[in-house]
């Protein structure tokens, strides 16, 4: 099967001209010990998908993220007016209030939506045509009349920056290779340390024949992929092997327990939006700088969102302040762009560690911790001022605390609880590509800006300095037809 994508510079992952080593190391009462680098781990990898919506009309394909932060399943205003558009049941029928303003989008008709990770695109000599299969294929069953995904449509005048996102109703879909009998529920499967081969890119772009096809061959632009996988799966740690790289050895497999928030409207989303539960940690995330500590307290949990389409972590100005930050000298500050249009600068600082508890065998009692070490983070508030706090958000949990992990694996279907499992890497390095290397592609920038952002060429925009995070955090705070604003739900 065959479909033509617009490209979008929605990889997260920048090519680092540096060559670092990030050390994983276990300890006594800590399971794994992660040290990052303030620099380096401001920023990390957003997980692409290829994201179908499918009626009696056909298939429409764009690139997608996957995102456990987004409650709902959206569908970009550029994505919309190509090919096909997705019928809409309710015009401006969804509302969010989210960063950088109010989002208003369409309501779509029922339609069944796919899934799948970059490793089932094959590109062709046709750029910007792409065949991909569906052999990791997940996808939330549905009829146009009853059980089908209504997705949140953008619009040119009312959310004009709103990425196509494959959010948590996504899970509640199952495998096609799931016997008819079978209940529905997915978990995800990320290989964090995958990477798209540059040469056969380029060669889908350029051709065979190329000469920059045989140069970039073997060289891996790093990006994360995604399987969806039955609930209830396991990760496997990869033993020390003198006959293979040192980075290809890891931790034992971890478990971090989660709780759900929000509402689920998937079996009867009626004409609003379909949306799903998302998961956040507040049973053990405990923060600490220059001896001030957050989070250790019984009575005063933390409440911080497990978020895959955050590129960054945040914390609020309160846990800030409790920290003794000077919001006043930031270390450093960063452009944020979120779902509704740009905020403008956020502050970020560095502080001593982040930990997350361990309940290897789900039954409840925390087995060791997480302990990261040297965490950049952000500050912002993700929840209005005015909400509970005991029902709102203190922060995100984003993608660059796991730059160094080598599988992740989020079940919100898991036997003993919504979870998520981790194995690191044991040592990490960021391969250094050579940037007089990277310039021979600037000619390519003319002809393909798009694309020339998406793989990272000189003289084109792309890069951290444009951070589309916190993704989604509109979608979570959807008032009016989607009820749930920032009440947590706990689910077991």
């Amino acid at each position: 099967m065959k479909r033509a994508l617009t490209i979008r510079p929605v990889w997260a992952a920048t090519i680092l001209l540096a060559l670092w080593a990030a050390g994983v190391q276990s300890g006594l009462g800590v399971e794994i010990q992660v040290d990052l680098d303030p620099f380096l781990d401001r920023f990390g990898s957003q997980i692409e998908t290829i994201q179908i919506y499918r009626d009696v009309s056909g298939d429409r394909a764009a690139y997608s993220i996957y995102d456990t932060g987004a409650s709902v399943i959206t569908w970009a205003a550029a994505d919309q007016a190509e090919g096909i558009p997705i019928p809409i049941k309710v015009p401006n029928g969804a509302q969010a209030e989210g960063i950088g303003g109010t989002l208003i989008g369409d309501v779509s008709q029922p339609g069944t939506v796919l899934s799948v990770g970059m490793d089932a695109a094959r590109y062709t000599s046709v750029f910007p045509y792409i065949e991909y299969d569906f052999s990791n294929a997940a996808f939330v069953p549905g009829s146009p009349a009853e059980h089908g995904v209504q997705v949140l449509v953008g619009t040119p005048g009312g959310s004009p920056d709103l990425p196509t996102i494959t959010g948590t109703p996504i899970h509640n879909g199952r495998l096609s290779s799931f016997d008819a009998g079978r209940p529905n529920g997915l978990a995800a499967k990320m290989n964090m340390q995958w990477g798209i081969d540059m040469g056969e890119l380029l060669q889908g772009i350029l051709g065979e024949d190329d000469p920059l096809v045989a140069l970039f061959t073997g060289i891996k632009w790093p990006v994360p992929n995604v399987q969806f996988v039955a609930p209830g799966m396991s990760l496997q740690q990869i033993p020390d092997d003198p006959l293979t790289p040192l980075n290809e050895s890891t931790t034992a497999p971890v478990r971090i327990p989660l709780a759900h928030y929000g509402l689920d409207n998937h079996q009867d989303p009626g004409d609003t939006i379909t949306a799903s539960y998302n998961p956040f940690q507040n049973t053990g995330v405990v923060l600490s700088h220059h001896g001030a500590t957050v989070g250790d307290d019984p009575n005063d949990r933390l409440a911080m969102l497990f978020d895959t389409g955050a590129a960054l972590s945040i914390i609020s100005t309160k846990m800030a302040a409790d920290l003794g930050l000077d919001l006043l000298a930031p270390e450093y500050t960063v452009e944020v762009e979120g779902a509704a249009g740009g905020i403008g600068a956020i502050r970020g600082f560095t502080i001593d560690s982040l930990e997350l508890p361990v309940d290897d065998d789900g039954d409840g009692l925390f087995d060791g911790k997480v302990a990261f070490s040297h965490v950049p983070v952000f500050v912002y508030d993700v929840t209005p001022a005015d909400t509970d706090p005991e029902e709102g958000l203190d922060g995100i949990l984003g993608m660059n605390l796991f730059n160094s992990a080598y599988e992740m694996l989020y079940d919100p279907f898991d036997p003993s609880g919504a979870s998520v499992r981790l194995t690191f890497l044991n040592s990490y390095y960021q391969e250094e590509i050579d940037p007089g290397l990277l310039a021979l592609l600037a000619p390519l920038g003319l002809d393909l800006p798009q694309s020339a952002q998406t793989i990272g060429i000189p003289g084109v925009r792309g890069g951290p300095a444009a951070v589309p995070e916190p993704s989604t955090l509109a979608l979570l705070a959807t008032g009016g037809l989607l009820w749930v604003a920032w009440r947590l739900r706990r689910r077991r």
